[in-house]
């Protein structure tokens, strides 16, 4: 099975989801095979990850971002489940990636809420 984590840009919110899915795919013996990948709807490739990003998921977390780069969805891109974090992603990666009516792919979008640190909304 593979796993895609979509946002904007790939250089914030989907490499975190992806990684932290790592991390978290280690503890669970039946996420041992899942195969993970992000994009982004507007990504440049080549991009390096937002710095706050990689400084909080490595201070807070242990995990290094900073060799990312990011990479644009494509509609070639294989995957069982598309995880895009909010709502403008989803519409706009629906004509992007992987097909809605692809048999055996999933979509569903997700909001990334933080509480505290760089992203809290007051």
């Amino acid at each position: 099975m593979k796993v895609l984590f979509v946002c904007a840009g790939n250089i914030c919110r989907s490499p975190m989801a992806e990684a932290l899915f790592r991390r978290e795919a280690l503890f669970h013996a039946a996420l041992a095979d899942v195969e993970t990948a992000s994009a982004g709807v507007i990504g440049l490739d080549g991009n390096a990850p937002v710095e706050t990003a990689v400084c909080v998921l490595e201070s807070e977390c242990g995990l290094d971002l900073s060799p990312h780069r990011a990479r644009r969805l494509l509609a070639t891109e294989p995957a069982d489940l598309v995880l895009t974090l909010d709502h403008w992603v989803q519409a706009r990666a629906s004509g992007l990636g992987p097909s809605h009516s692809r048999t055996g792919t999933a979509w569903t979008s997700r909001t990334l809420r933080v509480s505290g640190g760089p992203w809290a909304r007051s």
